[in-house]
């Protein structure tokens, strides 16, 4: 890599611009965000019609015409269900059809739960007989919607297990049940078989016919079709011959019969019955286990009508930030057809009553009648409704979706819609949905708000929704149905792939002959393709599912479509815009659409993050493989052998496809999963497996999303930082042990510097992919991956990991790692400590001394410890590294949010071991403000005497206290516990002032015989915005003489030993005024002047500024500018309007030592590229003046980077805002003159 200028570069303003402050809400916990920065706009209207039609009461679902079987004549006198090719008859000629397994008898007995086909159901009406022939009836092989003994079925949400001996048959109902724990013997006329002739009775079968039960000893059939009574176990399903059974029936010991598939496949059937295991406690367990599976399949999935019920229930409970309605298709036609468009009510999902109520209204849906299919009608009911229901749409820029769910084909019709898509057709599915695209008549005001729909980068591409107006977008999903071109990719198989690049020639019939133009007909397959032409026309999806497991990935994978798209509408929520340097800017960014990430690399004076300016992308570096040869990654993780908190063994190994290590603790983590989640791309759902797909042809990586971890750059250590010999400037009479192993000599040229000066410069940043990275920050190649032992759990899980179809975002390995040089077991070493934020409650330590060391031969002397404990929330604070009086160097940070013990707290962890060497309490335990909704943030160190050892920690907390904490002595235990309050940050009103950043602890800018100051800003942006109210936030420079080398003179020693600060002993600086140049707003902020002491009398312990934006808040560590005797920061503003989550703030620059506009000019205000007397402001009176801030461009900043150019005496500060553009702003470095006229004025 190279650069055309080298700059001396600082990190600066870990800064993410995401929430502003919030009191306590109550007293259990922080209702944290769990979800990435999205466009902010008003939630998505989801409307749902769902089919009620008389084919969803069926117990088959086989590719024919509508999912049920068809008893075919296949020439004079023979029967057959397939054709010689060995596909299924449908719907042709002389047949009888078979719709039910398990005949219970009739709705219209006075039963609302038993079958709808019966008695009078004509040719649909019949239950497949229990024979062996037509065992692969019963087999989730050929019968989509059977059992499978691989799949574990769950009750609906809100429903118990199912009781194996009393089975529902519709649970919504609970008025018919099935004891399937013993033999079914009926013979009443609505709960027996159809026997068509070519269909035997097996041998000895118990059949009731002729008014008696009775059975042959060899098999018989019938020369006509007859109704039978036969006995039978429900509990029954069959494999075919070659399939072993699951693991879970490793027990079964039981008889094995036969079976036959369609065309005579030999199949074997297996009876759940307690006979059948064996009879021993694993035995007995799997038993219970499989019953118990049975009949929760029996009572909540047999049929389409259940399993679409608990798929639609399950999906939107797991993606509550929507609006949704449901109603039947049927119910929607009859309001279509009474012109009645403002029945549907519309539920936000983000409490449990208004999700327990939306499930309510699914379950009682009537699945119970007769029904037709009206599925043009009811999409032609959701967008009336949108258009008439002023409940609906809420915004000018709300996303709105249809969905329709159908197992058949449409049998209702809509007039006077016309040819919409201009396709030759008219009044088709798709012209209905066009309708509601392209002209939604929106109801006022919103029918005169156009144009307000953010769109996706890379419109007018033809396969985007760029449409800015208010529209409806149709998605369908179907239950194992394919059109004569959708799921034809035999024949089609360009267009089902690229239906854009390739479109499909709208309409053929089932010969694949073009059906004539004009009017649309009813009836017949090309209604799926028209419910795909109507999908494609508004930028939708239509999804098939084939079993009911895949009905509920199906409609989740649609949810999560939709809120996907509702985060990408903005840049804000493309980018988390954090910066870092090397010898370059490093920026990362994420795709909600997918949740992919990126990290890429530019030259900080002559590049950007554009493809064509920057120098490598690591998304476009870690595609993943479909070549298992192909896996050269480095991935550890900590496989640690005992389950204890702090101190618990740490395993460093690979992370591999080992089935004994991983299964053993963590089930999720089979072979399959591990090795997708190494990047294997060849059991994505694209490639034709049943795991998510990652990656887009824009972005097509494994890589997963950053959100908030900031890259960490690691290159050659700093040979001045420890250049010296150690000497503890508080204890002298110790011997340091870092004097026992060289860091640098420079008259010898040899040392740790030395030795290391060469190594491979890195860059380390956490991602969502369960994975801290480590890339050659020079090409931008991974190196390395980390998983974290804490994560491996939620990873893999089986429902809700990252493989699954079904995934909901989550945070895995999302915090802010930190690296340094420490001398352990006698050696110098860099070691890279981090945290998960919300992924999860451990900070974790790596060795990264040299890149070259990371091979498999090395990895396990890769990860150094992970560390857990009772007391540790959710590690949001960043950790820091230090050197302790006790000759030990530790980790040390706060508890982080959400602990399991109440309170703030601070832990101090060996670096060496990992081991705890003292938790300090900030407050007595469970006392007061601490109980719950608190926890300790990010600790600053102050080393005061700069021997490089650190003499007091100081951090802050949700509730707004700074606390202090005393470590200068050597022995751990004497250390004060619990710590000492120094200050706590509430506003003018008495409300506390969340602190969620580290302060920055530094000596007295006049010198250490004043103490110490410590800088501080309060907001928050760790909940919600919706979750939040705005408050007051400030900034404060508190200070701290009680410490050990204060002069007497200045306070005394009794004082010391309980100093405090509060809000009225400050110094109070306040927003002058503003101006505008340049189309920039700057602050102008009084400078009054101050004087340090302990008197009430016109001294002061420090001084605060109170921020003046609306919610303004700081949310990232300030900067203390010791060279230019100033203190920066970056405001962020964030709100809501109607249709965005907006983003503000202010680059400010304060005197360190009076918190007033600093003495000399900061910024350039008449962008002449020169910072001089030029740049004041003039006031009113004539006065000049000296700005203090600049308000950012065009949204609020990520993480900033600070370079300084000592030729020019100017600090820039680069980076990326929300709206997309570049953050450049230029400050002076120029050394106060300020000082002399400071110490003047001290007491």
């Amino acid at each position: 890599m190279t650069t055309t200028k080298r700059i001396t570069y600082t990190l600066l303003l870990a800064v993410t611009f995401i929430g502003t402050n919030a009191s306590a809400q109550d007293n259990s916990s922080l209702s944290l965000d769990d979800q990435p920065p999205g466009s902010g706009g008003p939630p998505p209207n989801v409307l749902v019609a769902v089919d009620n039609s008389a084919s969803m009461d069926s117990e088959l679902l086989f590719p024919t015409l509508n999912g049920t079987l068809y008893w075919q004549r296949a020439g004079s006198s023979r029967y057959r269900f397939t054709k010689s090719n060995g596909t299924f008859y449908s719907d042709q000629g002389d047949f009888y059809n078979y719709s039910y397994l398990f005949p219970n008898g009739c709705n219209d007995d006075g039963y609302r739960d038993r079958r709808v086909y019966c008695a009078n159901g004509g040719n649909f009406d019949n239950a497949a007989p229990p024979v062996e022939q037509l065992g692969f009836t019963r087999s989730a092989r050929y019968n989509k919607a059977y059992f499978d003994p691989t799949v574990t079925y769950r009750p609906w949400i809100g429903y118990p297990n199912a009781d194996p001996q009393a089975a529902l048959s519709d649970p919504a109902i609970g008025t018919t049940s099935m004891n399937l724990t013993n033999d079914i013997s009926s013979s009443k006329n609505n709960e027996r078989f159809l026997v068509g002739p070519g269909i035997y009775i097996d041998a000895n079968l118990p059949i009731y016919i002729d008014g008696r039960w009775q059975s042959y000893n060899r098999p018989v059939t019938f020369q006509n079709y007859t109704e039978i009574g036969i006995k039978y176990f429900p509990a029954t399903f069959f494999l075919p011959a070659g399939q072993a059974l699951p693991d879970n029936y490793s027990r079964y010991n039981g008889s094995v019969f036969g079976g036959k598939g369609p065309n005579g496949e030999p199949m074997r059937s297996y009876q759940i019955r307690p006979s059948n295991f064996s009879d021993d406690a694993e035995g007995r367990r799997q038993y219970r286990a499989a019953i118990q599976n049975f009949a929760n399949w029996y009572s909540y999935y047999r049929k389409r009508s259940l399993a679409i019920r608990g798929a639609v229930t399950t999906a939107f409970d797991r993606l509550p930030k929507v609006r949704v309605a449901a109603c039947s298709i049927n119910e929607a036609d009859s309001r279509a057809s009474a012109g009645n468009f403002q029945a549907m009510t519309m539920r936000s999902l983000e409490s449990a009553s208004a999700r327990e109520a939306f499930r309510k209204s699914i379950y009682n849906i009537d699945f119970h009648s007769p029904l037709g299919t009206p599925n043009r009608p009811a999409l032609y009911d959701l967008g009336k409704e949108l258009e008439n229901n002023k409940s609906i749409i809420q915004s000018a820029c709300q996303r709105n979706y249809g969905i329709l769910f159908t197992d058949g084909f449409n049998s209702g019709q809509v007039n006077d819609i016309g040819d919409r898509d201009s396709d030759g057709y008219r009044n088709a599915m798709s012209d209905i949905a066009m309708r509601f695209y392209s002209d939604l008549n929106a109801p006022a005001p919103y029918d005169t708000q156009r144009g307000q729909l953010a769109l996706p980068a890379g419109c007018p591409d033809a396969s985007l929704d760029c449409n800015p107006n208010l529209h409806m977008t149709t998605f369908g999903v179907t239950v194992g149905l394919n059109g004569p071109i959708f799921g034809n990719t035999t024949a089609y198989p360009q267009a089902n792939r690229q239906p854009y690049q390739y479109p499909p020639p709208w309409y053929v019939d089932d010969n694949l002959q073009k059906i004539p133009s004009g009017g649309m007909p009813v009836g017949g397959a090309f209604e799926i393709d028209d419910l795909w032409h109507a999908t494609l026309d508004t930028h939708g999806q239509l999804l098939n599912a084939e079993s009911p497991e895949e009905l509920t990935d199906r409609f989740t994978q649609t949810l999560t479509d939709i809120l996907a798209r509702e985060s990408t509408l903005t840049n804000a929520s493309a980018s988390s815009r954090n910066f870092s340097l090397g010898t370059d800017v490093y920026q990362t960014s994420y795709a909600p659409s997918n949740w992919t990430g990126n990290l890429v690399a530019y030259d900080a004076v002559n590049g950007d993050a554009t493809p064509n300016g920057r120098e490598w992308s690591a998304a476009d570096q870690l595609t993943g493989f479909t070549n298992p040869a192909q896996d050269t990654r480095l991935v550890v993780t900590d496989l640690r052998r005992t389950d204890s908190d702090s101190g618990g063994q740490v395993d460093s190994v690979r992370f591999a496809a080992d089935p004994v290590s991983y299964t053993r603790e963590f089930p999720g983590l089979d072979p399959t999963t591990i090795f997708y989640l190494r990047g294997y791309r060849g059991d994505e759902q694209s490639n034709g497996g049943n795991m998510r797909n990652r990656g887009n042809p824009v972005n097509n990586t494994v890589l997963g999303d950053i959100v908030h971890s900031v890259p960490t750059y690691v290159g050659a250590p700093n040979p001045a930082l420890y250049a010296g010999r150690f000497q503890d400037a508080r204890h002298p009479e110790l011997t340091a042990p870092e004097n026992n192993g060289l860091y640098y000599n420079p008259a010898a040229g040899r040392g740790f510097a030395v030795d290391n000066a060469a190594r491979t410069p890195m860059i380390y940043v956490g991602a969502n992919d369960g994975m801290l990275h480590g890339f050659d920050a020079n090409t931008g190649d991974e190196k390395l991956a980390f998983v974290p032992n804490a994560v491996l759990n939620g990873i893999g899980a089986p429902d809700t990991g990252l493989q699954s179809s079904q995934y909901v975002h989550q945070y895995f390995v999302d915090g802010q790692s930190t690296s340094g040089a420490v001398f352990v077991g006698g050696q110098w070493r860099t070691m890279l400590v981090g945290g998960l934020r919300s992924g999860g409650r451990t900070i974790y330590a790596l060795d990264i001394t040299n890149p070259k060391d990371f091979t498999r031969a090395n990895v396990g002397n890769i990860v150094k410890w992970e560390f857990r404990d009772p007391g540790l929330g959710l590690t949001y604070g960043d950790p820091v590294i230090a050197r302790l009086h006790s000759g030990r160097w530790a980790a040390i940070f706060g508890n982080g949010y959400n602990s399991r013990q109440a309170g703030a707290r601070l832990y101090i962890v060996d670096m060496e071991t990992g081991q705890l060497i003292r938790r300090l309490e900030a407050s007595a335990p469970g006392g007061g403000d601490t109980a719950g909704r608190n926890g300790l943030a990010s600790p600053a160190v102050l080393d005061l005497d700069n021997d490089h050892i650190a003499d007091f920690i100081y951090a802050g907390d949700f509730q707004g206290n700074v606390w202090k904490f005393d470590l200068t002595s050597t022995d751990p235990s004497a250390w004060r516990n619990p710590a000492q309050p120094l200050f706590r940050a509430v506003s003018a009103n008495g409300d506390p002032q969340p602190i969620t950043t580290a302060p920055v602890a530094i000596p007295h800018p006049y010198g250490s015989t004043y103490g110490a100051m410590v800088y501080v800003g309060t907001g928050q942006d760790v909940l919600s915005i919706d979750d939040q109210a705005r408050g007051a936030n400030s900034v404060y420079g508190v200070w701290d003489p009680a410490v050990f080398s204060t002069s007497d003179n200045v306070v005394s020693p009794s004082a010391r030993n309980n100093w405090s600060v509060s809000r009225d002993q400050l110094l109070e600086q306040s927003l002058r005024e503003t101006q505008d140049r340049r189309s920039l707003q700057f602050r102008i902020v009084t400078r009054h002047p101050i004087r340090f002491g302990t008197s009430a009398d016109n001294t002061y312990r420090g001084w605060r500024f109170d921020l003046p934006g609306d919610g303004e808040a700081i949310l990232t560590r300030p900067i203390a500018a010791l060279r230019t005797s100033r203190l920066e920061f970056t405001t962020t503003i964030k709100g809501r309007n109607a249709c965005s989550i907006t983003r503000s703030g202010f680059v400010m620059a304060l005197d360190l030592a009076s918190g007033g506009s600093p003495d000399t000019n900061v910024f350039d205000v008449n962008g002449d590229g020169v910072i001089n007397a030029d740049d004041n402001l003039q006031l009113g009176n004539g006065e000049r003046a000296t700005a203090s801030g600049v308000a950012l461009s065009g949204g609020s900043a990520g993480t900033l980077a600070r370079l300084s150019d000592r030729s020019t005496n100017t600090v820039r500060l680069i980076g990326g805002s929300t709206s997309g553009g570049d953050v450049n702003i230029l400050l002076s470095d120029v050394q106060s003159s300020g000082r002399r006229s400071w110490r003047e004025i001290r007491e």
